[in-house]
């Protein structure tokens, strides 16, 4: 079994704890929480996490390759906790993760779109990968907030949620700039979330964006909470 073998048979393994663990009742709850974006198995985040405790070990174990190929394996299945599962996960092997994944982790990131997967790789792989290697962080988000592509431009404004004040301000002002005329929902959230992030560690550069650019309201609003 070669490890790309290796990793789908453990995929296929712990789908098959989710499947045996499905609650109908449930998952219509949770479909329509998502706007009814994705099948559900009706696990919550609390069981799901206990049912992978058994897996952690195995999941360690796996050489990189055939863990990634574990995550792309769930990444294609319909139930949205197999997406779950990846990312949590890749959240115990973020570390291992190298800048030759940046195009594997944006392959997630336009895939199965949605603010519960994006902003998760946004902030918990993204962000931490292209910390760990600056030189790959302006060419790469420079292209993502330029993108057509609506998660990619949300993920190229909150990749820098955990930096505190390691954040790059110039990147993270004129990403939030060259989105601000857009009217989507997720692009004015995200601008005015990453803005209240980091006006908890310098609140005064904030205040200064915030007086030299025009914003819509929600972003406005959002990028305010912290300084109220």
């Amino acid at each position: 079994m070669d490890e790309k073998d290796r990793g789908i048979a453990f995929a296929k393994r712990v789908k098959a704890v989710l499947k045996a663990n499905a609650d109908g009742g449930r998952a219509p709850g949770m479909e329509r929480y998502m706007r009814d974006q994705f099948p559900f198995f009706g696990i919550p985040a609390p069981i799901r996490k206990e049912l992978l405790k058994p897996s952690y070990a195995d999941w360690r174990e796996l050489s990189l390759e055939a863990a990634w190929a574990a995550v792309e394996w769930w990444w294609r299945q319909k139930e949205r906790e197999c997406q779950y599962v990846a990312m949590d996960l890749i959240q115990l092997r973020q570390k291992e993760f190298r800048v030759g994944h940046l195009d594997l982790i944006e392959s997630l990131i336009i895939r199965k779109s949605w603010w519960d997967t994006v902003d998760f790789l946004a902030a918990n792989l993204a962000g931490p990968v292209l910390r760990r290697f600056p030189e790959k962080m302006v060419p790469v988000t420079s292209r993502w907030n330029k993108s057509d592509n609506l998660w990619l431009r949300r993920t190229s404004i909150i990749f820098q949620l955990k930096y505190r004040d390691q954040v790059r301000d110039d990147l993270l002002f004129g990403y939030c700039a060259n989105c601000a005329h857009e009217q989507d929902f997720f692009i004015r959230k995200a601008i005015g979330w990453a803005l209240r992030q980091y006006a908890k560690t310098k609140p005064e550069r904030v205040m200064h964006f915030l007086s030299s650019h025009r914003l819509s309201p929600l972003s406005l609003k959002e990028a305010q909470k912290s300084m109220t």
